[in-house]
């Protein structure tokens, strides 16, 4: 919430859809509509949707229609919103926490410091206006997900592990 002020004022055309369920209470404990209130000026707020949780068709419809998905998470333990993003050929800036370094890379967006505004801000105001490093971050996190994260690649991956464990007689 503390970018948008930024990203929204580099470019009018600029809107930001919010979606999912952290959007009840900010971390200081105000309503989010109100830590909403207190960070982005009104004139800028109109150009913010807020949703909170969705159905996954409605969900399905916001990538869709998204120029890039932003992910600033404190935690994430898998990353498996970002890979629900790139499946969808959208690029991705996501915070370097938990789980998403190891579901996407700089190929695929940007990653930056968790809870760092500035730097999130910056990175997403840099995507926008790139719109071929757009195209090309959204078709090498699809074609990443396809080649890396398919069930049986997957699969795969757990059997050569659980080879690996035999072999060397690890039990844990």
């Amino acid at each position: 919430i503390d970018a948008l002020p930024h990203i929204l004022t580099a470019d009018p055309t600029y809107t930001a859809t919010l979606i999912g369920s952290a959007t009840g209470t900010a971390d200081d404990g105000r309503p989010f509509d109100q830590y909403l209130a207190d960070v982005v000026p009104a004139v800028l707020r109109a150009r913010i949707d807020v949703r909170g949780r969705v159905p996954d068709a409605e969900l399905c419809e916001a990538y869709r229609r998204s120029a890039l998905a932003v992910f600033p998470s404190r935690y994430e333990s898998f990353g498996l919103v970002v890979l629900e993003a790139l499946v969808h050929g959208i690029p991705v800036v996501a915070s370097r926490v938990g789980g998403i370094p190891e579901v996407m890379d700089e190929r695929m967006g940007r990653l930056v410091n968790p809870g760092d505004a500035t730097e999130l801000a910056h990175a997403v105001v840099d995507m926008m206006a790139d719109d071929d490093g757009r195209a090309r971050a959204g078709t090498a996190g699809a074609e990443h997900v396809r080649l890396h994260f398919t069930v049986d690649h997957m699969v795969d991956r757990a059997l050569d592990a659980y080879g690996t464990a035999l072999a060397t007689g690890d039990r844990s």
